[in-house]
């Protein structure tokens, strides 16, 4: 691979969004950057929360990547990749996996992302 990988969490530093480390603005500025040059960029997030955390709310990850994409992060782009870590971690170690008609599972968030 020749480009970047970012890594975000809804844990620790970076939550929640609008006061964690990540600015959204400078991360899409770069990101559009490396993708403008043909390089690829590896959006990296998880472990996410889940119900079981007294601060989950409702689409917890939808809503992230909707605040990152209205930032700029490039969406659809032939070098821009999504990787989502369905780690089972902290709170969200209770959250389901499958399937796909599920929208709060780990692969219903994937069909909704795909």
């Amino acid at each position: 691979m020749d480009g970047v990988a970012y890594e975000i969490h809804h844990f620790g530093e970076h939550w929640p969004i609008e006061t964690g480390k990540t600015d959204l603005y400078k991360l899409a500025v770069g990101a559009v950057k490396i993708t403008n040059m043909g390089k690829d960029y590896i959006h990296y997030f998880g472990p996410w929360k889940w119900v079981d955390c007294p601060d989950y709310y409702d689409d917890a990850v939808k809503d992230w990547y909707q605040k990152h994409w209205a930032a700029g992060v490039p969406r659809c782009h032939p070098n821009m990749y999504y990787f989502i870590n369905g780690f089972p971690f902290g709170c969200g170690k209770r959250r389901r996996v499958g399937g796909e008609n599920d929208g709060y599972s780990t692969m219903g968030e994937l069909k909704w992302l795909i």
